[in-house]
């Protein structure tokens, strides 16, 4: 026997918090009748567990993708009003998965960035990929309209305040002028709502182009935007591997 939530993370569905959310929205059922708690112990080999009136089963097989993503494509599973999401380009090619598998993109990537972006249907791994405390560290090449200043660079590694009354920090790796506009390399171990894009916007920054390149030690590789690449258990575990941002451990 094992809580619903975690069955439902098991099987694919989600990571566990998600999974709460869709219980609460009354669109679990377990054995005909809808689900009132993320606590319910359901026995994974016997009860009749179903999603939207789909049932869904425990695949002991752990899959990881690794997905460039393109500008333009949402990073949900279905989107309510039909916009092209990121599950769009994985049944547009030929990956051999199994045809029930349920896969889910782990944490955001918003529509107008592209980049690295991890799809998986283990739903542990997604929860430890996106616990706050595991301070897992994303890194971004951002492009600017203008050159980012000395001040604004250390304004940024100290922390700024943004419209929601907290505070925010990246790390500036790297910093160059091209042909396109101001091109810098940007760290952060926050997965809040478009930070990057927000921290520049609020010290008047317009960010033309955000490209994440970088999940922990897990790197993007050089394929197609667009393309996925499916990714060894070692290989998508490097995501949670440390890089450590500031020399004070963070703090």
């Amino acid at each position: 026997m094992m809580r619903l939530n975690l069955f439902l993370a098991r099987a694919g569905v989600a990571a566990r918090r998600k999974c709460d959310r869709l219980i609460f929205d009354g669109r679990v059922t377990v054995n005909g009748k809808v689900a009132e708690s993320p606590g319910v112990r359901v026995d994974e080999a016997s009860d009749d567990v179903r999603l939207d009136g789909e049932r869904v089963f425990i695949d002991e097989r752990h899959y990881y993708f690794m997905l460039n993503k393109p500008p333009n494509y949402l990073t949900t599973v279905k989107d309510p009003f039909g916009r092209p999401t990121v599950m769009d380009l994985l049944k547009s090619q030929r990956v051999d998965i199994p045809r029930n598998l349920r896969l889910f993109p782990v944490g955001r990537l918003d529509k107008d960035s592209r980049g690295l972006l991890l799809l998986t249907n283990d739903g542990d791994f997604a929860q430890e990929l996106l616990h706050p405390g595991k301070k897992v560290v994303k890194v971004y090449r951002v492009l600017l309209s203008k050159r980012l200043t000395a001040q604004d660079k250390e304004t940024i590694e100290r922390g700024v305040e943004l419209g929601d009354g907290r505070g925010a920090r990246a790390k500036i790796r790297a910093s160059k002028a091209t042909s396109e506009g101001w091109l810098v390399e940007v760290a952060v171990v926050e997965g809040r709502k478009r930070l990057v894009r927000r921290i520049f916007s609020t010290l008047g920054y317009e960010v033309l182009d955000l490209q994440r390149i970088a999940i922990g030690k897990l790197k993007l590789k050089n394929f197609a935007e667009g393309e996925f690449r499916e990714l060894s258990r070692e290989e998508a575990r490097l995501a949670l591997e440390s890089d450590q941002v500031w020399d004070d451990n963070n703090h």
